[in-house]
């Protein structure tokens, strides 16, 4: 049987890019489909992405018709999966990659406008495949021959499961004479919203997630054409500032989603927040970027953090948040250590109320 993990990054070296300069041998062993990428802003989180994506697909991108080449001849890299390397050679790379730098809201009218995969992570110009025309193209009995009638059918019920629950709305409508698409939310109780909205009338916690995950499932279909399914979808991808534009309660819920629903993705982010890593499986893996003459990778995996609150997260070497409250704040203020808000509510009830008691008692009154 085919080990459908078999592409995921297992150890890599990197001896020279940009700023770092070696890093040793970082092992991240086998079967690990999250790698999460923590440190401060201008570390060299973005670097190190950069590095591990340039090794795995390959040392060039086009921008505006012309190919840059994205290592130099000093530098080397090498980037391990079970039984293949790595180094940024042309044309030797894997074609199920990914990339996503910050810029990832913008989706592209035709596909011959898309920038190539791993082209977001590098420039702010780029482009995603547009799923809404492929969900349509999908959808379209009207213009699908019989031939792939099967696939493109199972393509578009799998896509658009996800997306639903990844979204946590009601319904994705396609209307059948223009293939116009609208997204419903729902009430709590779980009916539809009346009015649905459009992709660009959608907040950009929705857009972000709509684009990055119908791109990489465009691509990575277009990478294994023999699979229909999206839910078995293989490839690594890379998002660098995975929180960006999420609330924290959807930054914890993304995490645990993508790891349910893409079980043979390897997913490698960096975060500047410690609510992504509460949702991850119990095998992720932790490198902590520092900057010190030269970048510095630092792999933190013994750190167990499923069952930490985000300020022990952040006061962990994963963030380095030593301080969360300045200690002048705290002159004349005693530090609440309750675990949630909802306590601190109910111990300032109770302690509200023990006062009136009090007051009453000194005043002779009737309790």
């Amino acid at each position: 049987m085919a080990n459908l993990t078999e592409h995921f990054i297992q150890s890599f070296e990197i001896k020279k890019f940009y700023d770092i300069q070696n890093t040793g041998t970082i092992n991240i062993g086998e079967n690990k489909q999250w790698v999460f990428i923590t440190g401060e802003n201008g570390f060299g989180k973005t670097t190190l992405l950069k590095a591990l994506a340039v090794a795995l697909s390959g040392r060039t991108i086009k921008k505006d018709n012309e190919e840059i080449n994205l290592l130099q001849k000093e530098d080397s890299i090498r980037v391990n999966t079970a039984n293949k390397s790595y180094t940024g050679a042309k044309n030797r790379g894997i074609k199920n990659i990914v990339c996503y730098g910050s810029s990832r809201l913008q989706l592209a009218i035709e596909d011959k406008y898309s920038s190539n995969p791993i082209y977001s992570l590098f420039e702010t110009n780029s482009y995603l495949l547009n799923i809404e025309q492929y969900l349509a193209t999908w959808n379209d009995k009207r213009k699908i021959a019989n031939d792939y009638q099967q696939e493109f059918e199972t393509k578009f019920t799998t896509t658009k499961n996800i997306l639903l629950e990844l979204l946590n709305i009601a319904a994705i409508v396609i209307d059948e004479q223009d293939n116009t698409i609208t997204y419903f939310d729902k009430y709590p109780d779980g009916t539809p919203y009346k009015k649905g909205l459009l992709f660009k009338e959608l907040a950009a916690g929705y857009r972000n997630i709509i684009a990055i995950v119908g791109d990489f499932i465009i691509r990575l279909f277009k990478a294994d054409t023999n699979n229909h399914n999206a839910n078995k979808l293989r490839g690594i991808v890379i998002i660098d500032e995975f929180d960006l534009h999420l609330h924290p309660k959807w930054q914890r819920r993304f995490t645990e989603l993508l790891t349910k629903f893409f079980p043979y993705i390897q997913f490698i982010v960096s975060t500047h927040s410690p609510i992504p890593l509460l949702g991850s499986p119990e095998n992720a893996v932790f490198l902590k970027v520092a900057r010190q003459e030269h970048i510095v990778i630092e792999e933190l995996s013994y750190i167990e953090v499923r069952n930490l609150t985000p300020n022990t997260i952040l006061t962990s070497p994963l963030f380095d948040f030593e301080e969360l409250i300045p200690e002048s704040h705290l002159e004349n203020e005693r530090l609440r250590t309750e675990e949630t808000y909802k306590q601190v509510q109910i111990n300032d009830e109770t302690k509200a109320f023990l006062k009136s008691v009090a007051q009453k008692i000194r005043n002779g009154e009737k309790l």
